[in-house]
């Protein structure tokens, strides 16, 4: 067996057996620090993988609250447009014929469709006739969609 020295630096010189000897000795060592950092990156993993949850079920949450705020807010909406065209119908039905088919006539037909609908079918069929006098008639307001 071969002893030669090798330098490790200008001060330390080991013989060839003795350095591998140490490497040797060192691996365990070496191997539970591993461990030992591997399992605490676990932790760390685990302590993330919690807090995304966490964050996802804030959101999912949050997410939910708006979409609840939302149909809330267009149920308002359409109680408030039914309101509306309720109040119309009313207030067209109580006016003269004429009168009511010219507005009517203005109108965009989804609307006057909507008005028409609430009415009671005896104003309605007045105000129809109206309607067809008035597009009879040249210069007259024929409406945007008719």
């Amino acid at each position: 067996m071969r002893t030669e020295l090798l330098a490790l630096d200008d001060r330390t010189a080991l013989p060839d057996g003795a350095l591998q000897f140490g490497i040797i000795h060192a691996a365990p060592g070496f191997a539970r620090e591993r461990e030992k950092q591997a399992e605490l990156e676990l932790v760390a993993l685990a302590e993330m993988r919690d807090e995304i949850a966490a964050i996802r079920e804030d959101v999912d949450q949050k997410i939910f609250r708006l979409e609840t705020l939302r149909k809330e807010e267009q149920s308002q909406a359409e109680k408030d447009r039914d309101e509306r065209l309720n109040k119309l119908a009313k207030l067209y039905s109580g006016a003269k014929p004429k009168d009511a088919a010219r507005l009517l006539m203005e109108m965009d037909l989804e609307t006057t469709a909507e008005i028409v609908k609430r009415m009671r079918e005896s104003d309605v069929v007045k105000i129809i006739q109206e309607m067809n006098k008035l597009q009879g008639e040249p210069g007259k307001v024929s409406g945007p969609e008719r």
